[in-house]
């Protein structure tokens, strides 16, 4: 098992500094290209980020994350330490944030957007929805294919009895939508922390 969790570390650490190498290739390029015709462009550079909010998460973690909706699941690639997130900088702005990113590459959005799938591809990587498509939610995050924990994993289930014990038993905030998408999942816990 660890070394299972080792290799998948060493995984997305070199496919993520692929990706980054690749769109700063890239960004660079364009922006070469703009300022020898003249033409204004953004100076984009992109990072591994390097937080811990984008390396392995407990299930603890994950809970608040999920409490916080800063996340949508209990069973993330980052509870397997298969994900990592891209910092976006554009003329020296952090852009990891949606309303953010569009508005500081403004017409520059959609090609950004393609240009991030083009990347995903070429270091063999996926997005937060587990495919080849920019995902607005969830901008920054790239994973190993097939890297996320089924749904009756330890680690899920454990997420998922410490949403409902904080969320029942500590007074955090529900996340509705949470709990409408995973009802018969949550049920069980839920109906322990329930008890009065």
């Amino acid at each position: 098992m660890a070394k299972i969790k080792q290799d998948a570390t060493k995984e997305i650490e070199k496919r993520s500094k692929n990706f980054v190498d690749h769109m700063n290739s890239v960004y660079k390029k364009l922006f070469a290209d703009a300022k020898k015709g003249g033409e204004e462009f953004p100076k984009v550079t992109f990072a591994l980020g390097k937080g811990d909010n984008t390396k392995i998460r407990s299930p603890e973690r994950q809970a608040e994350g999920v409490i916080k909706q800063n996340t949508k699941v209990c069973w993330s690639a980052h509870m397997m330490d298969k994900a990592r997130h891209i910092n976006t900088t554009v003329d020296g702005k952090l852009a990891n944030n949606k309303s953010t990113r569009a508005t500081l590459l403004g017409d520059n959005l959609a090609d950004y957007k393609k240009n991030w799938v083009e990347g995903l591809k070429k270091a063999k990587l996926k997005s937060a929805g587990g495919g080849l498509k920019y995902i607005d939610w969830d901008g920054p995050h790239v994973e190993l294919p097939a890297s996320k924990p089924s749904k009756t994993d330890p680690l899920v289930l454990k997420c998922l009895e410490e949403y409902a014990r904080l969320t029942r038993k500590k007074g955090k905030k529900k996340n509705v939508k949470f709990e409408e998408n995973n009802k018969a999942q949550l049920e069980p816990f839920l109906k322990k922390y329930e008890k009065k």
